[in-house]
């Protein structure tokens, strides 16, 4: 996901840029420094946010959970 995001982050960043900012647009180019970034970040990210649903889910009784259903 991080490498398909940043993908398409920077095409997009790289081919609208330059008609926004045209006075620095034709100097972007891709930051790969953000890449290591998000390859990092996005399993702790992924991580953290799946923390509290599976601390929610062992604290409930299997039984009585599909007894309600």
């Amino acid at each position: 996901g991080a490498v398909i995001g940043f993908a398409v982050g920077t095409g997009v960043a790289l081919y609208v840029g330059p008609d926004i900012f045209q006075l620095t647009g034709k100097a972007m180019a891709p930051q790969y420094d953000l890449l290591k970034t998000a390859i990092i970040g996005a399993p702790i990210f992924a991580t953290i946010a799946a923390l509290v649903p599976a601390m929610f889910a062992a604290t409930q009784d299997p039984a009585d959970v599909l007894r309600d259903d």
